[in-house]
């Protein structure tokens, strides 16, 4: 629940995702849209990393392998240019 305790984090979640959907906004308007949708992607990849090695979650093979094979389109992409 919500407390009158927690409306600093709340709020500096706020900023940085109206931060993240203004940058992923700035990118469309100068790079090619499929690249910038691609590189949305590596959110994936980062809460998969995050949520193993800093909230402490099960590994699987199945998130790992998926997080791997996202990384892997990412770096096609950049290397096709």
């Amino acid at each position: 629940p919500f407390t009158r305790d927690r409306w600093k984090p709340a709020t500096a979640i706020g900023v940085l995702m109206m931060g993240a959907y203004l940058g992923v906004l700035g990118a469309m308007a100068v790079a090619p849209l499929a690249y910038v949708i691609a590189a949305r992607e590596v959110s994936i990849v980062m809460t998969t990393l995050a949520g193993v090695f800093l909230l402490g979650e099960r590994a699987t093979w199945r998130r790992l392998g998926g997080a791997a094979l996202i990384f892997g389109g990412l770096v096609a992409i950049a290397l096709s240019r």
